[in-house]
């Protein structure tokens, strides 16, 4: 498996179109690797929250699962891929298995999702992994692409975040984050001498955040 580096900054200093320019106009001259696109997202958890806890404990070792697809939330989900993504220190790497079509509508369950991947035709040792999670949470953004000239950096520009939360009853808004930005600065072990020359040229600094525990955050805080 290959492992990188994420690095992230919640910025509320700049607006979305000062944040495109600067990078446009940066010294690595970051361009649009593809075009932007809504991310979707179930998270899944165990009974006794393991993945949030270690997340919020900054374990060493984590494992963070979730279903993503692209385009409208709710309707017909295509393309649907389930991810493990494998935390070891501060690198990380992301083990992918497409899914087959579902639909996901206001009235989906959370028991609805687990049948369906319980269903799911994936190896017998990722198959007992999600026997033991069920879905948490449902997130949406919208996401840019850039990557610098010498294709060793990416950086993706989160906005307009938006949290669900799905129970027996179905799915429901929970809260939206439309006031701050949220970049990702993602590169191989072997450009970890040049992430900070890139990122000290930032007019920001780098701060922890994770849409899954600020998502699951937001939710208890209604219950």
């Amino acid at each position: 498996m290959s492992y990188r580096y994420e690095r992230k900054s919640l910025i509320s200093s700049l607006q979305y179109f000062e944040l495109i320019h600067f990078l446009k106009k940066s010294p690595n001259i970051f361009t649009v690797l593809y075009p932007k696109r809504i991310v979707n997202n179930i998270y899944f958890d165990t009974m006794n929250m393991s993945s949030f806890c270690d997340a919020v404990e900054g374990s060493t070792k984590r494992v963070k699962i979730r279903i993503r697809w692209y385009g409208e939330l709710f309707g017909e989900v295509n393309n649907p891929v389930l991810e493990i993504k494998i935390k070891n220190g501060s690198v990380g790497t992301k083990e992918h298995y497409p899914l087959k079509s579902f639909i996901f509508s206001e009235k989906t369950t959370n028991r609805y999702i687990k049948n369906f991947l319980k269903s799911s035709q994936l190896p017998p040792k990722i198959l007992e992994l999600v026997k033991q999670v069920s879905p948490v949470l449902v997130n949406r953004y919208e996401r840019d692409y850039f990557q610098d000239c010498d294709n060793q950096f990416r950086i993706t520009i989160d906005k307009d975040v938006r949290f669900y939360n799905i129970s027996s009853f179905g799915i429901k808004n929970v809260a939206s984050n439309i006031d701050h930005l949220i970049l990702e600065l993602k590169y191989g072990v072997e450009s970890e001498n040049r992430a900070n020359e890139i990122f000290n040229k930032f007019p920001f600094r780098l701060t922890k955040n994770s849409k899954f525990t600020s998502g699951l955050d937001l939710i208890n805080s209604f219950i």
